[in-house]
């Protein structure tokens, strides 16, 4: 499961990260714009088994330190592309969980992101990665679409907040 801190763009908080960890016990994903080391020991202080780090957002310098940073704490790291530059950084940086946002996070995803970005990008993913296609999914079409094109997950947040019935929404994207 993932959960939003960023509070200015996204409405997200480190508090609802906290809550959520301690209400459902399972592994929880910190998105947000993780800057330094202080960023990851805030995350595990918050309940976070795992943290976004954005390609886009990061000097390579600075994407190779917070990885190996979040490693040595035992926190898992998911690494976000959006081009062919940023999935080759993913490869040389040996990642093992990469994602493909389908929406610009350098927009604060306000573009009109589909999942043809997954479909074009799937194919330079690291050999031995779990790839995950993220945001611009909203129909359970996209998501077989992104798993048909070589994604192992989707992760669909706003498609499901906005459903009419989460529930049988959630079941149309398993396939149930």
């Amino acid at each position: 499961m993932s959960v939003v801190t960023e509070n200015k763009n996204f409405g997200g908080s480190l508090n609802l990260l906290q809550n959520i960890a301690e209400a459902i016990g399972l592994p929880i994903l910190r998105k947000d714009f993780i800057t330094d080391t202080d960023d990851l020991k805030i995350s595990l202080d918050y309940g976070a088994a795992a943290v976004l780090l954005m390609c886009a957002t990061q000097t390579e310098q600075s994407l190779f330190e917070l990885y190996e940073s979040a490693l040595a704490l035992g926190l898992e790291v998911l690494v976000e592309t959006h081009t062919v530059a940023e999935m080759q950084l993913a490869q040389k940086l040996g990642a093992t969980l990469v994602g493909i946002n389908n929406r610009d996070i350098t927009q604060l995803e306000r573009d009109a992101g589909t999942v043809e970005n997954t479909c074009r990008l799937a194919q330079f993913a690291p050999e031995n990665a779990l790839l995950i296609s993220e945001s611009g999914i909203h129909t359970p079409e996209e998501a077989r679409q992104a798993l048909r094109a070589g994604a192992d997950a989707v992760l669909i947040g706003t498609a499901l907040w906005q459903a009419t019935d989460m529930a049988t929404f959630y079941k149309q994207l398993c396939g149930d």
